[in-house]
């Protein structure tokens, strides 16, 4: 029979979505002044990894590839490469918390971005492997640092703002199992 989902999960999976959306729209709006600027970072990339290293239960798998795989569609990225790169990174950040659940804040932000470094640079990789134009070293080099640079500022917003907070030990969900 299937349970019932708790009201708190569905409010985080519909955040999470509403974000995805507030972020393809920004990327839509016309923001620069006709050069090449520095490229925004990715606040997605650095949702998915803060919301699993908290609360992996709030960050399923079907949610994060429906909503990456929408998003490379609208961003007009290859579709499926930057999805796969951030399951597999989102899966490896699932298995550190299980094994590590006592992980500190500078032991999290290590691992996140060791996890954003491989996505960036993996996709980078197979892009010139697939010999599709890719942009210069150095403004992937700039994506790197401001994606690094803003997850930090998403785990604070996720934290203040949403209330995001780790896992107690003994901490149990509105059906009353074990978290």
């Amino acid at each position: 029979m299937a349970e019932p989902l708790s009201s708190r999960k569905t409010t985080f999976w519909t955040i999470y979505v509403v974000i995805a959306v507030i972020i393809v729209f920004f990327s839509y709006l016309p923001l620069t002044n006709g050069a090449a600027d520095a490229p925004a970072p990715d606040f997605m990339l650095g949702f998915t990894f803060a919301w699993v290293l908290r609360r992996p239960d709030y960050v399923p798998v079907a949610l994060v590839v429906a909503v990456t795989l929408a998003m490379d569609f609208l961003l007009l990225r290859p579709p499926g490469l930057w999805t796969a790169l951030t399951v597999m990174a989102l899966e490896f950040l699932r298995g550190r918390v299980q094994r590590t659940p006592d992980m500190t804040h500078t032991a999290e932000a290590i691992i996140a971005g060791i996890a954003i470094c491989f996505v960036i640079i993996a996709n980078r990789i197979i892009l010139s492997l697939l010999l599709i134009e890719i942009p210069p070293i150095r403004m992937d080099a700039l994506f790197l640092l401001l994606t690094l640079i803003s997850y930090l500022f998403v785990v604070l917003f996720s934290n203040i703002t949403l209330g995001l907070r780790k896992t107690s030990p003994g901490e149990v969900d509105d059906l009353g199992r074990k978290l």
